[in-house]
């Protein structure tokens, strides 16, 4: 008797995960052709021109700042994508926001040092502490390898000596 109501459970539990997988198929294909995706892709240069011109900057011992510039959703970040995914130099992404609302106007209103001061905290955060020369952010280091044996040493120690309590007899 078991065996037929565990099979029937069975039976019961894949045609119900086949109607949801049927059910979010179906929701998927509607929200597909309702939303646009404007997240970066790795193929958005597929002639190759502007990685080419990228990797002609990256060369110029003269040329040590790159900038790609252009209005919200113009492929920036996909060019950049697509350029990274042949590039094996170490690359160190900045990104500048927009420092003014669109209700101002005046460009002198964005203050340098704002800019300074999220390009360093950019640069300071997405490097790893312990390679950061002269600097507050050493004190703050990741977990070596050898620190599982050392938690698990005094691990085991504070459960050695716990268990040495409990034989004690008064």
């Amino acid at each position: 008797m078991n065996k037929i109501i565990t099979s029937f459970v069975r039976w019961l539990i894949k045609g119900l995960d086949k109607t949801v997988s049927w059910l979010e198929q179906k929701n998927a294909n509607d929200m597909q052709s309702k939303f646009v995706d404007l997240a970066p892709t790795d193929d958005a240069d597929k002639a190759g021109t502007y990685s080419e011109a990228l990797r002609f900057a990256t060369n110029n011992s003269k040329i040590s700042n790159i900038a790609l510039t252009g209005p919200y959703g113009s492929g920036k970040s996909s060019i950049i994508q697509s350029f990274l995914k042949t590039y094996r130099r170490p690359v160190l992404h900045i990104s500048l926001a927009t420092f003014i609302t669109e209700a101002e106007t005046k460009v002198e209103t964005v203050d340098r040092q704002e800019i300074e001061r999220s390009i360093l905290q950019q640069m300071l955060y997405g490097a790893d502490a312990n390679k950061l020369p002269l600097s507050r952010f050493k004190r703050i280091q990741s977990p070596g390898v050898g620190s599982i044996f050392k938690s698990l040493y005094i691990l085991l120690g504070m459960f050695a000596l716990s268990a040495n309590k409990g034989d004690r007899h008064i």
